[in-house]
């Protein structure tokens, strides 16, 4: 049943009004209805924007990210050729180094060669103060050889350290900024994905509100333009019924009827009077009338003479009969493939009035069939035959 049904057999029929003052009731209702929509479909607009406003912010921190990480790229590619860089430099001190080595290695041997007073042998086997002075000289000029091969050995031995540190180094900071990146990177796109999920969920909720909003003012406009007939339409048939009959139908004889009436239609009880779980919105509602299932096609009678008070369409019931039985009874008559009378015929007990289908039910062929008494609705089955 669509959403529509919840407007039309409530509160103002309960208050002993007319049909025409029941339906502008309801559309008073349905007005209300409509403005707490809109509002809901507001508030969720205003949440889409605010996620789409937090998404945007999320793409421009990914676009950040994003040129970081090239940049951290070009970093590491920067990294990489150093590192071979320094790995060749590291093969030629090494090589210096090992060059350094051999040379202080043969130094050494001659140093041990000569023996502790080597230097002083040489010295004293000179002839005169010139030759001494010549050799002390060479003897300084040796030594100070000897010092720069030490620390020239040094300071290679020194720069190779550093610069293997260095090189452990680049490749330390190249992997921790690898991992971050990643790291980084993975948490953006991850909350990008949230976002995303929560927005379009957002949408689809806004998409179901709007749908909502379309139907009731759909509804609205339908109802409207159904008060305006009724209010023309019940004037006339009352008119055409005294101008024909020459009397008003007697309320006291259909309320003798209790438990007498006969049944709308052959079938099978599929819903009864009283509370229910609403198929379509979950809420729990009273249903006001009773369905019956049956075969589409199968003909649907009047319970009592009436006069036909509405015979259309209507959202949510399909095609939809309401008779006046006089006396504030009304019987309503709903979902049917065809309508075989028209509003403000006379009909009698028993007559076929229409016929089953499935116009606006979610159930398929079926007839829903309510009774009410000044507006009040009344369990269909206390007044029918007992089966």
């Amino acid at each position: 049943m669509s959403g529509v049904w919840l407007f039309l057999p409530t509160t103002a029929w309960d208050r002993g009004e007319s049909p025409l003052q029941e339906k502008q009731e309801k559309l008073k209702e349905l007005k209300n209805r409509i403005i707490k929509e809109r509002e809901r479909t507001k508030e969720v607009a205003e949440k889409e924007h605010s996620i789409a406003h937090q998404l945007a912010h999320i793409d421009e921190g990914l676009k950040r990210e994003t040129a970081e990480l090239r940049e951290l790229e070009a970093k590491l590619t920067r990294s990489g050729e150093r590192i071979r860089r320094l790995s060749r430099e590291i093969v030629v001190v090494e090589g210096k180094l090992q060059g350094a080595r051999t040379l202080l290695a043969k130094r050494l041997r001659a140093l041990y060669k000569q023996g502790r007073l080597g230097g002083l042998r040489f010295l004293l086997a000179s002839d005169g103060l010139t030759g001494t002075t010549t050799r002390l000289k060479y003897l300084m000029a040796v030594a100070s050889q000897d010092k720069q091969l030490i620390s020239g050995y040094t300071a290679t031995v020194s720069e190779l350290h550093k610069k293997r540190e260095e090189l452990e180094r680049s490749k330390a900071e190249i992997t921790r900024n690898q991992t971050l990146a990643g790291e980084k990177r993975q948490e953006i796109l991850e909350e990008q994905r949230v976002r995303r999920l929560l927005l379009a969920r957002v949408r689809q909720e806004k998409a179901g509100h709007m749908a909502t909003l379309k139907e009731l003012e759909e509804a609205s406009q339908e109802l409207q333009a159904l008060i305006a007939r009724l209010k023309t339409e019940e004037t006339a048939a009352r008119r055409r019924v005294l101008q024909g009959e020459g009397q008003t139908l007697d309320g006291s004889v259909f309320a003798a009827l209790r438990g007498k009436l006969p049944w709308p239609t052959e079938g099978a009880l599929t819903s009864t009077f009283g509370r229910k779980e609403h198929p379509r919105f979950r809420t729990v509602t009273f249903n006001k009338g009773i369905g019956i299932q049956a075969p589409e096609g199968r003909g649907i009678v009047a319970v009592h003479d009436a006069t036909v008070l509405y015979a259309d369409w209507f959202k949510g019931y399909g095609r939809l009969l309401i008779l006046d039985h006089g006396g504030g009874y009304f019987t309503l008559y709903a979902h049917a493939s065809e309508l075989l009378v028209k509003t403000g015929d006379r009909v009698s007990r028993g007559q076929v009035i229409a016929r089953v289908g499935d116009s606006g039910s979610l159930e398929g062929p079926q007839l829903y069939f309510e009774l009410r008494y000044k507006g009040k609705p009344q369990d269909p089955l206390a007044w029918l035959l007992p089966r």
